[in-house]
């Protein structure tokens, strides 16, 4: 709820500050700002991270895929293939994905403990995330380590597969976090 949530609200003040916050202005027509909404409704609305198919839909990525969590091949489900070919076809940047569960700025790689090759990079932009954050120290670093293994990820996906600076954000504590706090995470 909190990830889909903060990408609502991101949104929203987009189109509300168009065109009366030069900031905001700027930023929109000097770039091409995605957002997808939510990848698994169903885990939404059943309050899972697995699909209507019993599926951990960030486990089922074809990049370093290895069976967890449900999936029985790489991109098996719709969800994994809708999102996969949304990314292979335009050229992300920087890849966000938000979830709830912990505070941590989790970046490649999840699924092997050896350091990605843009490490000392991505941790210098980590840095400046953590720093502008609003978050109190929000701790950041490879999610192999940082967090625990997993193979089949998106972050490790859009960074090995297709050279995005990807990373997951944590946002909160609670994986359901209630609805008045969610302006404080987005903040």
């Amino acid at each position: 709820v909190g990830g889909s949530q903060n990408v609502i609200t991101f949104a929203r003040k987009l189109c509300l500050s168009y065109g009366t916050d030069p900031f905001i202005t700027s930023m929109v027509n000097g770039r091409e700002i995605w957002l997808y909404y939510c990848v698994n409704p169903d885990g939404r609305i059943n309050m899972s991270r697995y699909n209507g198919n019993g599926v951990d839909i960030n486990r089922d990525f074809g990049y370093m895929w290895e069976s967890e969590g449900n999936s029985p091949s790489a991109f098996s489900q719709p969800e994994s293939r809708a999102l996969r070919n949304c990314l292979y076809e335009n050229q992300f940047v920087v890849y966000t994905n938000y979830h709830s569960g912990t505070e941590y700025l989790s970046y490649p790689w999840s699924y092997r403990e050896s350091q990605a090759p843009d490490k000392t990079y991505i941790n210098s932009l980590a840095n400046k995330y953590a720093i502008s954050s609003g978050y109190t120290n929000l701790p950041y670093g490879q999610g192999y380590s940082g967090m625990y293994p997993i193979n089949g990820s998106t972050k490790d996906f859009n960074y090995g597969s297709l050279g995005s600076v990807a990373w997951s954000m944590e946002i909160s504590l609670e994986k359901q976090p209630p609805q008045n706090q969610i302006s404080h995470f987005y903040s």
